[in-house]
């Protein structure tokens, strides 16, 4: 149907396109509502965009707690920044 009528009506079969794409529900728009409602409270509400968005990104498409296995960020998180993380304390490896 795109291709026979293409010439003759361009912007019709573009709205004809753009309608089949739209989706028919509001639920996903509502999980992320309701996902930032989680986040974003009285206590973090001043978030900068950035981190919000990163948060929001994990709350919504990130793995479950029973699949999520944390060591790898716990390690990334002890080895990098400016300044020693608890530097009194003795790793026993």
């Amino acid at each position: 149907m795109f291709t026979a009528f293409k010439d003759q009506f361009p912007n019709i079969l573009m709205l004809v396109e753009i309608i089949l794409i739209l989706p028919l529900a509001t639920a996903t728009v509502e999980r992320g509502f309701s996902a930032m409602k989680r986040v974003k409270n009285d206590w973090r509400s001043c978030l900068e965009t950035d981190i919000l968005n990163m948060l929001l990104r994990i709350t919504v498409n990130g793995c479950s707690f029973d699949v999520y296995d944390p060591l790898r960020a716990i390690q990334h998180q002890w080895i990098s920044g400016q300044r020693a993380r608890r530097p009194d304390f003795t790793r026993n490896t």
